[in-house]
């Protein structure tokens, strides 16, 4: 009985080890590929730049003259007179705010933003034929 046991694990063992090279070449199971096409989608994607805009200053120096030359205005009056000489100054002193201003800019960064649309490889499309039957699959998703 023991014989049978040791000669029946012996068989199994062997088995166990058996090397696939070993299977003759038309018992294998394989698939054979018939064609690989690239798989594309469209994306929208942010693209950002960095830049520069420069702006000119003659508006706010104009605002600014024509507030000083205002209270000053105000302040040089006479006592009966201030709602002229807050006029007079105020246009006085925007029109030299205005000329101050003429020559003076600020340049500021920016990042200036817009959303384009990217076609991206997203896998691939294989069709292939197992058994003598045709199947297309998308891999790579």
């Amino acid at each position: 009985m023991k014989k049978i046991i040791l000669a029946g694990l012996l068989l199994i063992s062997g088995l166990a080890h058996a090397d696939y090279r070993d299977v003759p070449q038309h018992d294998r199971d394989y698939a054979r590929v018939i064609s690989i096409e690239p798989k594309y989608t469209t994306v929208q994607q942010q693209v950002c730049q960095q830049g520069t805009v420069t702006r000119s200053n003659q508006g706010r120096d104009t605002a600014i003259g024509a507030g000083v030359g205002a209270v000053t205005g105000t302040a040089i009056a006479g006592r009966h007179d201030k709602l002229l000489g807050a006029v007079v100054g105020g246009v006085a002193g925007a029109v030299i705010g205005s000329e101050v201003g003429q020559d003076s800019t600020t340049t500021v960064p920016t990042q200036v933003c817009h959303v384009e649309q990217q076609t991206v490889r997203a896998g691939d499309i294989v069709t292939f034929e197992y058994r003598g039957v045709r199947f297309t699959q998308v891999f790579g998703q």
